[in-house]
């Protein structure tokens, strides 16, 4: 077993306790290894000398990553050969910088812009500094959907499993492929930064609505705006294709807000009663 992490080094020992990772009686040998996941070239690293000359089969477990490493596990476990199981515990989400970049991140067959989960704020001395956690939730809920959908598995399966009433970070991941050598291959195009054109074909090949758009079951109408427009975002080009994807996504959008429109009207009347004051225009379902 490795532990990848950018201060999992001996070196570190006299102002770190050590004791859970070396003096305990582990059934499977734990080996340290210091990385800072959050660099590429380490992504690589750790494929080439630790994935490739394991014996295999490989398991790739993430527990509580924050942001852009909930991103490398994915990656890890999609381009990693011998890996077989994942099991992913998504954290804080990324940062504002991502979304300020305009970058856009693609995993396995699916893409989306960090314009649509990424926000501020972050502890300081074990105390946050941000928004009210509760308004992360439906922000966090697409961040977890988005893993999901990227994750290149043969079996997978989402967990919703609540350890603190309220606490809205409660989703588990997990992905099951059979063992192989070799690394899942992919066309060439799904290597590189997803073009209009891959963007467009990916929403023509879906059916559902929530499929053509990418988004969970649950969305809120604000993360489905954001959602639609990161897509149009994506698909500009005068192709026909890109043409006939921004009326397929248009249209889905407007098949999912009609469904929501009953819990919209029942949200706004449960929000009248109690007497909370809301400005005009605004949507409840945040």
């Amino acid at each position: 077993m490795v532990l990848c992490d950018d201060s999992a080094s001996l070196q570190f020992s006299a102002t770190r306790n050590w004791d859970h990772i070396y003096n305990l009686p582990w059934p499977v040998p734990l080996v340290t290894r210091r990385s800072d996941l959050k660099l590429p070239s380490t992504h690589a690293q750790i494929l080439s000398r630790i994935l490739e000359p394991a014996p295999g089969p490989v398991v790739v477990l993430g527990i509580h990553l924050c942001g852009i490493l909930a991103i490398r596990a994915v990656e890890t476990f999609n381009a990693g050969p011998k890996c077989v199981a994942f099991a992913l515990k998504p954290c804080c989400l990324p940062p504002l910088q991502y979304a300020k970049s305009r970058t856009r991140w693609t995993l396995g067959t699916h893409t989306f812009a960090a314009a649509e989960v990424c926000a501020w704020g972050k502890y300081n001395k074990n105390v946050w500094n941000g928004p009210a956690k509760a308004t992360l939730a439906p922000r966090f809920r697409m961040w977890a959907s988005n893993l999901f959908r990227g994750l290149l598995a043969e079996s997978k399966e989402c967990l919703h499993v609540e350890l603190v009433e309220g606490h809205y970070q409660d989703t588990y991941l997990f992905g099951r492929r059979r063992f192989s050598t070799q690394s899942p291959k992919l066309p060439e195009e799904l290597l590189a930064e997803a073009s209009p054109a891959l963007v467009a074909r990916r929403i023509l090949e879906a059916s559902e609505a929530h499929e053509v758009l990418g988004v969970p079951t649950d969305v809120s109408i604000r993360q489905l705006r954001r959602r639609w427009t990161a897509l149009a975002h994506a698909l500009d080009d005068d192709s026909p294709e890109c043409a006939a994807a921004f009326q397929k996504i248009k249209d889905a959008f407007d098949q999912i807000r009609t469904m929501r429109r009953p819990a919209e009207e029942e949200e706004k009347e449960k929000s009248s009663n109690s007497g909370t004051c809301k400005l005009p225009g605004t949507f409840l379902s945040c």
